[in-house]
């Protein structure tokens, strides 16, 4: 859609439309102070021919030196009405036209459809701007787990990270996190019966476990998250983006595999797992203290499995 074609429709012969460069809010019952920054978004005549609009470029201006760029116009006579561009309290712009012989009520409201046309179209850019710079810190985080898969900071058996490095990267991840206002979890999870299968049928079959269990955690969770063997039976998950609410999918997740590595592997145990997770926040955002939390709530869980068994 061409906007100049739909303002010549309305027998718009002139036209500048000006958005200031940064959002301003105004108080109705506040003094209204023009800005010294605003862009030209669009501006045409019958002799120019200009419209900035195909081209995408914006022409930056101090409106308190011009109310529009020099030199945009032809020079013959004509009227032109100026009209500010709002979307409730936000105060986006203005536009400069010269009206032809519709009614001035006709007027009055296209300026009103191309304001809430604009805000509709900035908050969408907002949108895709917010999910491309979550795109990139997620990619970010895949490089930085890529370069952390070294001896130092890799468990040997299962090539998930060690207790260093996911003591380093899984609070990066939490600041990354919380610092795009995004929450995540902690997650801690307990091979169940490890010490019966190594000595019923010995520490190979006990590895194949913990590497089996390894791989159930990468295909639950993303490339994004922070998975690690802490030690023996012990396994940790920092996940981004995601709540409280998002531990039912992970669950199911994990069951299912859990299920079909079951009937299928032909070892001689049942793989199990028990998990507990707490959600961080602003007001709590500190790795260590958030594992022990989930540790206690893992051993709730393994608990009550006992009993009931």
């Amino acid at each position: 859609m061409n906007l100049q074609s739909d303002l010549e429709f309305f027998r718009v012969k002139t036209c500048a439309i000006c958005l200031f460069t940064d959002k301003i809010v105004h108080d109705r019952q506040g003094k209204f102070v023009l800005p010294e920054k605003a862009e030209l978004i669009l501006a045409y005549d019958e002799s120019t021919g200009q419209d900035t609009s195909d081209k995408r470029e914006r022409i930056p201006f101090n409106p308190r030196v011009r109310m529009i760029p020099e030199g945009l116009f032809s020079a013959r006579p004509r009227m032109l009405v100026a009209t500010a561009l709002y979307h409730r309290e936000t105060q986006l712009g203005y536009i400069v036209y010269e009206p032809g012989e519709i009614a001035s009520s006709i007027y009055e409201t296209l300026c009103v459809q191309i304001s809430k046309s604009i805000s509709s179209a900035l908050v969408f850019t907002e949108k895709v701007e917010l999910e491309n710079e979550l795109n990139s810190a997620l990619n970010k985080l895949e490089v930085i787990n890529g370069e952390l898969h070294d001896i130092s900071r890799t468990d040997e058996l299962t090539g998930l990270l060690n207790r260093r490095g996911f003591l380093s990267l899984g609070q990066q991840s939490i600041n990354l996190s919380l610092g795009m206002g995004k929450k995540g979890l902690v997650i801690f999870g307990d091979l169940d019966g490890l010490k019966a299968i190594n000595d019923t049928w010995g520490h190979d079959v006990g590895d194949r476990a913990l590497k089996a269990i390894a791989e159930i955690l990468r295909r639950t969770f993303r490339s994004a998250d922070v998975l690690a063997r802490l030690s023996g039976d012990e396994f940790v998950v920092v996940t981004i983006d995601a709540d409280s609410g998002s531990m039912e999918t992970f669950n199911r997740r994990i069951e299912d595999l859990l299920r079909d590595w079951n009937q299928n592997s032909g070892e001689p145990y049942r793989l199990s797992i028990s998990i507990g997770a707490v959600e961080y926040s602003q007001d709590s955002a500190d790795l260590t203290k958030l594992l022990l939390f989930a540790d206690g709530l893992l051993y709730e869980k393994k608990n009550a499995k006992k009993t009931i068994r």
